[in-house]
């Protein structure tokens, strides 16, 4: 017997898998004739309150205060309305300014961006030219959530802000995709990942970011871009890939272009015509375990200068 939790995941499967998500208004179209209409409570978001969405919210969400947490329900919809379906820039505040302000994001139901990001995250403005604290959201997409939209997860800078960093942590079971490229995406290295988690039966359709710990037990595939792009390693941000399931893409573009540390006991393939792992920027070091698989189709399984 299939519960309705699995009914979803398996709707959203197949949906992803027809490209039908690549829209956020065909997957609006679809989902909505099962959903009340129904508004996130309490919006604004408020710091130190929990906003919690259920049934479908058509406006989207800012979050633009430290200290507040966002619950999509296993059920609810929201969709950005000429942007992102969620929106984090929290402005700092005061003379210059060393404290991070903090959100948190937790989706179990479905948060498509449709022509935009479905979360987009920013430091947000600054109340002068320095701010040293920058923004830390932390986000987990549960066995039944989706974020969608142009990209899944975006972390871009402040244009008033330059020199402020967004950090992002991600704990994902459910699926993140995008219309086209990486599903997970920062524009610099002012915006990263600390760590992303893609748990078993995690579906993530691309990383295009800096980060330090990457550990994969679900899928990561990158279609015919690289399943996993990162900026060069650096002194915070050391690139380091534990995977244990499966990561994949099937173009001419290397499968995992990284510098950093890979440790594999499950499955890194090509199966295009790119390169598997390529490393051609820095340095790499790579331990693959008795059970592991690294294979290309028709490129070279490893490139690096420095091993």
């Amino acid at each position: 017997m299939v519960g309705q939790n699995g009914q979803g995941r398996r709707a959203r499967a197949v949906l992803l898998k027809s490209g039908l998500l690549k829209s956020g208004a065909t997957a609006l179209a679809l989902l909505v004739h099962q959903q009340a209409f129904a508004a996130c409570s309490p919006d604004p978001v408020q710091s130190g309150q929990t906003t919690t969405c259920s049934g479908l919210d058509a406006d989207g969400l800012v979050v633009a205060n430290s200290g507040a947490t966002v619950v999509v329900a296993n059920g609810a919809t929201v969709v950005g309305s000429g942007g992102p379906a969620i929106s984090v820039a929290m402005p700092s505040t005061g003379g210059y300014s060393y404290l991070t302000r903090t959100a948190a994001i937790e989706v179990h139901g479905i948060v498509t961006g449709g022509t935009d990001a479905g979360i987009r995250v920013q430091p947000g403005s600054a109340a002068n030219s320095y701010d040293g604290g920058g923004s830390s959201v932390s986000i987990t997409i549960g066995a039944s959530g989706l974020v969608t939209g142009s990209t899944g997860i975006s972390g871009v800078r402040t244009p008033d802000n330059p020199y402020a960093s967004s950090i992002i942590t991600l704990d994902n079971s459910g699926i993140v995709s995008a219309a086209s490229g990486p599903a997970i995406s920062t524009d610099s290295l002012g915006s990263s990942f600390d760590g992303i988690v893609n748990r078993q039966g995690g579906l993530i359709g691309g990383i295009a970011t800096s980060f330090n710990t990457l550990d994969n037990s679900g899928t990561i595939d990158g279609g015919a871009g690289s399943a996993l792009a990162s900026a060069s390693a650096n002194g915070y941000r050391p690139n380091e890939v534990r995977n244990q399931g499966l990561i994949t893409s099937s173009g001419g573009a290397p499968t995992i272009a990284a510098t950093g540390s890979i440790t594999n006991s499950g499955v890194i393939s090509n199966t295009g015509a790119g390169t598997t792992i390529s490393s051609s920027t820095g340095f790499l070091t790579l331990r693959n375990d008795a059970s592991g698989t690294i294979s290309s189709n028709g490129g070279t399984a490893i490139s690096t200068p420095y091993a």
